[in-house]
């Protein structure tokens, strides 16, 4: 975008939005935590390798700070320090980040404020919030302007105007598809999208999707000359989906036994979900090469929610011989958690479903014998 960003002209909402943006796309594996009462005085935070947590606040302010506003940053202060000690957690520095460069006096407040703590604690002010502006305009584009809107629409112009080659010059395709690809890369800060043409697949058929690290989701279009395109959309930082979330809606259609089973073990436990029949709307975002429609049918694959907990298990003999078991899965749903793990020689393994509601437990202990094959004891 062209010029500065009027900071005091928008919303607390979009100044964090934007602001949380540049953080996690300078450092791809920050966390954002969605506002409300509880986040503990943390907008944005990153673990370092030696576990200590780096944490940034941010806030609005950017005028001269009142003692309203000076209030507010000392209760953001107090909350983070009273949940690092219930969270047992290390905090190597925190991070005031606001639109707006101190006085003297501010400083001095906030050395004041801060100095009991071990920790290392920045005024991050206009100059260096102006800095990340300019190194990534579009963040700024995207949040303000709605600029990635307006590239949706350019792209699609695009293709009414110069129309598709005909799906047997694949060479004519893929340059226009690369170019379709560049435009929604250059627009967009927290996603990469990639396309794939598919020639000769309808979605009669049976298409298998992996799994890609970070893969958010995949679409498949049809091209109005024929075959399709493949849209695998990628987050550029963790907290892609919880600053961006990309939205639309889905009817499931559980007409049988076996998917309204499959569809509660999803919502409950977490369960990943594999070619559900569904009825989807699509919205602008990512309906590119068709004529939009109001609804169409297909079927939708959902990968579980991981759970961010990681534990691991021993079974113990009634001799107090110890077999270690290592996880696996873990997802977790509105009801409860599914977690399965495994020895490292695949003997042994646990499958276990719990539910948070009433605590109950139900596990299975299995064992594999033939993994012990042509191995001498």
């Amino acid at each position: 975008m062209n010029g500065r960003i009027s900071w005091g002209a928008y919303s607390g909402e979009d100044i964090e939005r934007i602001i949380a943006t540049y953080i996690c796309r300078m450092f791809p594996n920050s966390v954002h935590i969605r506002p409300s009462s509880g986040d503990g005085g943390i907008d944005v935070f990153r673990t370092l390798e030696n576990g200590s947590i780096v944490v940034y606040q941010i806030k609005k302010f950017a005028s001269n700070l009142t003692n309203s506003q000076k209030q507010q940053i000392k209760h953001s202060w107090k909350s983070l320090r009273e949940c690092i000690k219930e969270e047992a957690l290390v905090l190597a520095q925190w991070n005031l980040t606001i639109p707006l460069n101190p006085t003297k006096e501010n400083l001095i407040w906030f050395e004041e404020l801060t100095s009991e703590s071990h920790a290392e604690a920045h005024w991050v002010g206009l100059t260096q919030i102006e800095d990340w502006a300019a190194r990534m305009p579009d963040i700024g584009d995207y949040y303000i302007n709605g600029n990635y809107l307006a590239k949706t629409e350019e792209i699609k112009r695009f293709l009414e105007a110069a129309g598709f080659p005909d799906i047997t010059n694949r060479k004519g395709m893929r340059d226009k598809l690369v170019s379709i690809q560049n435009i929604l890369n250059d627009s967009d800060p927290n996603y990469v999208y990639d396309l794939h043409l598919i020639s000769g697949f309808t979605c009669d058929e049976s298409f298998v999707l992996r799994s890609k690290p970070g893969l958010i989701m995949t679409s498949l279009e049809d091209l109005p000359g024929g075959g399709m395109v493949k849209i695998d959309v990628f987050a550029r930082h963790a907290a892609a989906t919880e600053l961006d979330p990309i939205k639309t809606n889905v009817m499931f259609l559980a007409d049988t036994d076996e998917d309204r089973e499959r569809l509660k073990d999803f919502i409950d436990y977490g369960t990943p979900l594999k070619r559900f029949p569904a009825r989807i709307k699509e919205n602008h975002r990512n309906c590119l090469f068709g004529a939009e429609k109001e609804s169409l049918s297909g079927t939708v694959s959902i990968m579980a929610y991981e759970s961010e907990k990681k534990f691991d298990l021993a079974l113990l003999n009634a001799c107090g011989h110890s077999i270690p078991v290592k996880q696996q899965v873990h997802h977790s749903g509105r009801r409860g958690f599914v977690w399965k793990g495994a020895d490292d020689m695949g003997v042994l393994s646990i499958d276990m479903k719990g539910t948070d509601i009433d605590g109950k437990l139900v596990y299975t202990i299995k064992s594999d014998l033939g993994a012990l094959a042509g191995l001498s004891l």
